[in-house]
């Protein structure tokens, strides 16, 4: 660390012309030792921020999206993240669009962005961006969307975001009726209805799947099979254990 102190300040001398020239030789320094092992305080605000945005221009340039984006709201620099967010909608890279435009707080932008994957398919995108705009109804029809396309996991994700337990019981109920089991007890889970996830233990433990029937005991609180299951069930749970592993 004390040469890296020694080193930047030496080339910050040497390169005055501009910021580009300025920083030139420093970021490869930066992104060697990793921006969160560095100790700027050296530099006042002005410098650190001209550092790191050069930084992230750097990680631009390298493809690296994600880490772009962690030094621009860093630094909160809204208008940079609102570019990166636009050319990444330009070339339909949608995760990284709604994700800039998220971090820099830009709904306008990123409702666009969320619709345009809604209509285009990109659920996952899609979800993401209506969850940070906390906009339940519109929320509430991707969700059905999710369900007629059997996407459940996704709709399960999405009534979840909102609290719509009376959706997710019934994601829980199809999910079962197709011996979907563990994503049926998953949304019976985040509903919080025990009766259901206690339902779940007892189809687990009809078709002899033991371990995940005592799972579900367990999540359902049912005392009574949880100690059921542990004076006459042990052997055969360490044998489903075993084979499992």
């Amino acid at each position: 660390m004390e040469d890296l102190k020694k080193e930047i300040p030496k080339i910050l001398d040497e390169h005055t012309k501009t910021d580009e020239n300025q920083f030139r030789q420093i970021i490869p320094i930066l992104l060697r030792k990793g921006l969160e092992n560095l100790d700027l305080s050296m530099f006042d605000e002005e410098t650190k921020e001209k550092l790191l945005s050069a930084a992230g221009d750097e990680y631009l340039k390298r493809g690296k999206i994600q880490e772009a984006l962690k030094i621009f709201k860093f630094i909160k620099n809204k208008q940079k993240l609102v570019e990166v967010g636009d050319q990444n909608f330009r070339l339909a890279l949608y995760s990284n669009a709604i994700d800039a435009y998220i971090l820099a707080e830009d709904y306008h932008r990123l409702e666009k962005a969320a619709e345009k994957c809604l209509h285009e398919g990109h659920l996952t995108e899609a979800i993401k961006g209506f969850i940070a705009l906390k906009d339940p109804e519109k929320l509430n029809k991707v969700g059905e969307y999710c369900l007629e396309r059997q996407n459940y996991e996704l709709a399960i994700e999405v009534y979840s975001a909102i609290s719509n337990t009376e959706k997710l019981i019934k994601t829980g109920d199809m999910c079962k009726t197709k011996n979907l089991l563990h994503v049926s007890l998953k949304a019976y889970e985040l509903a919080g209805n025990k009766v259901k996830i206690n339902s779940i233990g007892d189809e687990f433990l009809r078709r002899g799947i033991l371990k995940d029937a005592l799972m579900s005991y367990k999540k359902a609180g049912n005392d009574i099979m949880i100690k059921f299951f542990e004076e006459n069930f042990k052997e055969q749970l360490d044998k489903q254990h075993r084979d499992y592993l």
